[in-house]
């Protein structure tokens, strides 16, 4: 995945069109994969691994093909390997219920990429009201919502950047804002949150720059959306 980001260094700042936000660095999350299955995280949805072949709304599971939690769902495997295990969601209708959380230790004044991959379980070729994902650190929303694929089994990596400023714990949060009880079906697989390079021709490959007047403060990380 590509992502645009703004760096202002002394007078000028530089936009840098970047692979991966975060390869090569060291993802804080405890179980971000899943294959650990249903531990080092938190929801506000309810674990539903005895469900008869169909997951409730509000609900979720870890399996490795979302048609073990119900019996419409599309057939397909995880996103790490196709045999492991995922996130499987049926969206409630409260966007403020958390859907994942976990709470990282983080450095002062570093900017970390929060990542992952989200796909649509729907019966049939496509989800007609596919969810809408909001990524919360701190109760602060970062970046925009970002919508799961409308067809099914289709894996999209999503990302987005926060600055720890002052603060020394992130408590990272993924909603879910859509609240139709049709549809909003969806799987998460292989989360990050890892601390972005500053030095950005280490950390992923230029794809374009330019220099721009920005007043901005010095030696920050924007995200142009």
């Amino acid at each position: 995945m590509k992502i645009l980001n703004l760096v202002h260094v002394g007078s000028f700042a530089l936009i840098c069109i970047i692979a991966s936000s975060a390869q090569g660095q060291s993802n804080l999350l405890i179980n971000g994969s899943f294959e650990l299955g249903n531990t080092g995280f938190s929801s506000d949805y309810t674990y539903s691994h005895n469900h008869a072949g169909m997951l409730s709304e509000g609900d979720y599971d870890i399996v490795s093909n979302p048609y073990l939690t119900h019996s419409l769902a599309t057939s397909f495997g995880d996103h790490t390997s196709g045999t492991g295990l995922m996130f499987v969601v049926n969206g409630g209708n409260n966007p403020a219920q958390i859907i994942w959380s976990e709470t990282v230790n983080v450095a002062t004044n570093t900017t970390y990429a929060l990542s992952g991959w989200s796909a649509s379980w729907s019966g049939g070729g496509f989800e007609a009201t596919p969810g809408t994902l909001v990524f919360y650190v701190n109760g602060i929303q970062q970046g925009n919502p970002v919508e799961v694929p409308q067809a099914n089994a289709t894996w999209q990596s999503f990302t987005t950047l926060w600055n720890s400023q002052s603060a020394t714990q992130a408590v990272v949060e993924i909603h879910d804002l859509l609240t139709s009880a049709y549809g909003n079906d969806f799987t998460l697989d292989d989360l990050s949150f890892a601390e972005l390079s500053t030095n950005l021709t280490t950390a992923a490959t230029i794809y374009n720059s330019v220099e721009i007047n920005w007043g901005s403060i010095s030696n920050k990380t924007y995200q142009i959306q």
